[in-house]
């Protein structure tokens, strides 16, 4: 099984890759709204936060169907003494423009964070680059973690079943 990694950096725009070498798959991960939070007073840190369609991902699957996956593989880092748990970052689906003759399987609603690789979606086979949202969350953290910055990595994984 062939597998491609991207990894989704706070700051980049657009990212194209082949996944198999006679290029008939690609994955691309477009950047609408930068995914930063900031947690630096008493409302912020009581209230959960939410960027609505922070990104997509376009899957062009070419000849066979795909499944993508995603991971913060080094979880949350800071140079507060108290790191975060990955958990605390979450994504949503928000919606495709994959038609449902293409369209497999898909993990709807809020996705939690794991440093192991999380079932995003599957999508058949098809010559059309289809586009599937996603908002980044995080939940209301409280009063456990210092105000500072923390940062975090997706990697997305795309794989032939």
């Amino acid at each position: 099984m062939k597998k491609l990694l991207i990894l989704f950096v706070l700051i980049f725009e657009v990212t194209y890759a082949n996944a198999q070498a006679d290029g008939s798959n690609n994955l691309v991960i477009s950047v609408s709204t930068s995914p930063n939070f900031t947690l630096n007073t008493a409302t912020l840190l009581e209230n959960a936060q939410s960027i609505t369609n922070a990104f997509y991902i376009g899957i062009k699957t070419g000849r066979r169907a795909c499944n993508v996956y995603v991971s913060v593989p080094s979880g949350i880092t800071t140079t507060q003494p108290t790191s975060m748990p990955v958990g605390n970052i979450e994504l949503t689906y928000r919606s495709t423009t994959c038609d449902g003759a293409h369209l497999g399987t898909i993990t709807s609603g809020t996705l939690p964070m794991t440093t192991s690789n999380q079932f995003l979606f599957s999508q058949k086979s098809t010559a059309t680059q289809y586009k599937y949202y996603y908002d980044v969350n995080i939940p209301a953290i409280g009063y456990t973690y210092n105000p500072g910055t923390y940062n975090y990595t997706f990697q997305f994984t795309m794989t032939q079943p």
